[in-house]
């Protein structure tokens, strides 16, 4: 995949989850976004710390993910990469 590819797919992804930090309320919390065309699946990467994202899981080439075992009021930050056979996009901004 070129790297023009990845930014294309980074700008796209960007657009379609905004990453903001959430306070949770529960013990989980469900996200959503919008498709990338020639995606064939997404990676959800979250922490506590905004850029550092210590849990990683593979939602496959499903647009929503379920995140649990979080601690209820706890600030969490979550960013989404767009994959196929070529490689990974950037995690969106």
């Amino acid at each position: 995949m070129s790297s023009s590819s990845l930014r294309r797919w980074h700008l796209l992804v960007a657009f379609a989850l905004w990453i903001v930090p959430a306070t949770v309320s529960a013990n989980s919390v469900t996200l959503a976004w919008d498709p990338v065309v020639e995606a064939t699946g997404y990676s959800v990467s979250w922490g506590t710390v905004q850029g550092a994202y210590p849990n990683n899981a593979d939602a496959g080439n499903q647009t929503t993910f379920e995140i649990t075992g979080l601690t209820a009021g706890g600030t969490y930050w979550v960013a989404v990469r767009a994959y196929n056979a070529g490689g990974y996009s950037d995690y969106s901004t």
